[in-house]
Order: C-alpha cells, then sequence, then structure tokens
C-alpha cells in the first residue's frame, strides 16, 4: 500500500520524495504505534511491505526506499518484543495489482502479478 513512484531518481522532486515517505513510512508506523498503544502491545501485528525493500528495481528508487525503510523499522520492532506478547511480521509480496498502478506509465503483467485479494488469502492462511 501506500504512493508508487516510476521515473528516474534524478527526476524526482524533494518535495515527492518526501511524500512517498511520509505516506509510505511514516504513516504505517504511526498508526501501528496508535494501534498497539490501545490493544497493550499484545497480539499479532502484519505489516505488508514490498519485495523492492529486499532489493533494487530500476525506476521506483524512492518507493523501493521507503519500503526497506518500512521493514527495518517493523523487523527492529520484532526484535525489542521478541520476548514479550508481541510478534511482528513483515510480509513482502511481489507485483500486485492494486490501484497504485493507475495512471502510471507501466502496468503490471496480470499473468504473474497477485490480486491484493490472494494476498490477503495468502495472509490469513
Amino acid at each position: 500500500s501506500g504512493i508508487y513512484q516510476v521515473q528516474p531518481a534524478q527526476l524526482t522532486s524533494a518535495e515527492f520524495r518526501r511524500q512517498l515517505f511520509r505516506v509510505n513510512v511514516e504513516a504505517p508506523i504511526d498508526l501501528s504505534q496508535e494501534f498497539l498503544h490501545r490493544v497493550g502491545w499484545k497480539g499479532h501485528l502484519v505489516v505488508v511491505s514490498s519485495m523492492t525493500a529486499k532489493g533494487p528495481q530500476s525506476l521506483a528508487t524512492t518507493y523501493g526506499a521507503t519500503k526497506a525503510a518500512l521493514r527495518s523499522y517493523f523487523q527492529s520492532l520484532s526484535t525489542e518484543t521478541f520476548d514479550k506478547n508481541l510478534i511482528v511480521t513483515t510480509v513482502l509480496p511481489g507485483a500486485t495489482t492494486t490501484e497504485l498502478w493507475k495512471g502510471s506509465d507501466i502496468q503490471p503483467d496480470t499473468g504473474t502479478c497477485m490480486t491484493s485479494e490472494r494476498v490477503a488469502q495468502l495472509l490469513v492462511r
């Protein structure tokens, strides 16, 4: 989830980079913090990042950086809570057909992409 970017890094404005980090990193962290404060830091928190968190993707430099930051944050949170009543799982799906692709010059290969519904089904197994 979040905002996707398809453009060379040299053409990405500072404001757009900041927006990507606000939406893709800060918002999920803030939401998880609020949720965990309400439920008492117990249970199972599942965070959806992206495969781009693990390696480079041309024309998605900032997007990949945001997903790597998200993955790193929640992996670190997992180490802080491993002996508590909170399990943190970070999921890294590959290309998924979502609203993120709307308005993009690049469209996903629907033959190899999962739908967001399929990703959700696999998460609740």
